[in-house]
């Protein structure tokens, strides 16, 4: 069984409603970047907007451990049981035959995961930039946003700034949404809206 702290959402304690980011993020579509210096809240900032939302969610924390593409499926179908208890489609399982087709496999894992959600639903991969550069992650990833039904809210993608040119996925402006970033500190007041 996969590690509770690895496929679970955070509990929060009580946190200021971030209003204005929760409207960014209600109108995003496909992927949200969320990136910001450790600490500012990332984290706390999608956690709470699915708590605010009432959304359910599968949220997947990442680890170096996840650049194996086998260690990634396993553990991320772990987390769709855990997020979708009763559903009655079984995802496939990365077995030694799929090592030759990995796009082909991440592109029929995504479209069978995403079948299984009932709607509406948050993705969320917390932690991007620990995944070591060059690893085939980021290249699954963008097999995910071609499979996901229109009804799955959105995929959220957390990470440092200084990780998002090495490890974010390539994608159009037409697909993802501009990053919702924490304020600088004179505009903070603000941002609580």
């Amino acid at each position: 069984m996969a590690s509770l702290a690895k496929i679970s959402r955070p509990r929060l304690p009580a946190v200021v409603p971030r209003a204005r980011l929760f409207a960014r993020l209600d109108e995003a579509r496909a992927a949200t970047w969320i990136a910001g210096p450790p600490g500012a809240g990332k984290t706390t900032l999608a956690a709470s907007y699915v708590t605010a939302r009432a959304l359910r969610c599968l949220w997947y924390q990442l680890d170096p451990g996840d650049a194996d593409p086998a260690t990634f499926f396993y553990y991320l179908v772990q987390a769709s049981r855990r997020a979708t208890p009763g559903s009655r489609r079984p995802l496939p399982l990365f077995t030694p035959p799929y090592h030759g087709g990995l796009q082909t496999f991440a592109r029929r894992f995504f479209r069978q995961l995403w079948a299984s959600i009932k709607v509406p639903f948050v993705f969320v991969l917390d932690g991007l930039h620990e995944v070591p550069p060059g690893c085939e992650l980021p290249d699954l990833l963008r097999e995910a946003l071609p499979e996901q039904s229109a009804a799955v809210r959105h995929l959220v993608q957390l990470f440092r700034e200084a990780s998002a040119a090495s490890n974010a996925p390539e994608h159009t402006a037409a697909s993802v949404a501009q990053p919702v970033q924490r304020p600088s500190r004179q505009s903070a007041p603000a941002a609580q809206s």
